[in-house]
């Protein structure tokens, strides 16, 4: 893995004898690198707690196993095009979850506007509950990218999701 210098990785790129295991592994890299660097970020405001960093840590584990996962799933199949499948297919999976979540906030303050905060599951701070369902749909988001993955890599599925 080239960490520094990229004339090396540029040839292998080229040629394509960069093979789809090590492409993994450089998305894995910067994709923890990029969170890192993000929650460095938060890490120096004054409310940064242990429930974040918890948070931050649950999320990163989560994150780094369910590409693992996706990745498996692809090889599985046809083994081709991991990293292009994933962004790809996440995208639109990201805006769907986007706009579901979005769709159940403005459900939730409705009812709390309507009946009060016994509606708003966030009306008191309870940050293990936050965390909880931060997991939830986490887990959620990268089972629905290894569903599409997987139908997109084992062509003798014929269910399109």
């Amino acid at each position: 893995m080239y960490l520094w210098s990229t004339k090396g990785l540029i040839k292998e790129l080229r040629d394509g004898s960069l093979d789809q295991k090590e492409k993994v592994k450089y998305f894995v890299v910067f994709l923890l690198m990029y969170n890192v660097g993000f929650e460095l970020s938060l890490f120096a405001q004054e409310n940064y707690s242990i429930d974040d960093l918890t948070s931050f840590v649950v999320n990163t584990v989560i994150m780094v196993v369910a590409i693992y996962l996706c990745f498996r799933i692809n090889r599985d199949g046809d083994d081709v095009e991991f990293i292009d499948r994933f962004v790809c297919l996440g995208l639109p999976i990201t805006i769907r979850f986007i706009c579901s979540l979005f769709a159940i906030l403005i459900g939730l303050s409705l009812l709390s506007i309507f009946f009060g905060d016994s509606f708003n599951p966030w009306a008191e701070e309870d940050s293990l509950l936050v965390v909880v369902e931060g997991v939830a749909v986490e887990i959620l988001f990268y089972w629905r990218i290894g569903v599409a993955i997987k139908l997109t890599s084992h062509p003798q599925n014929d269910r399109i999701a």
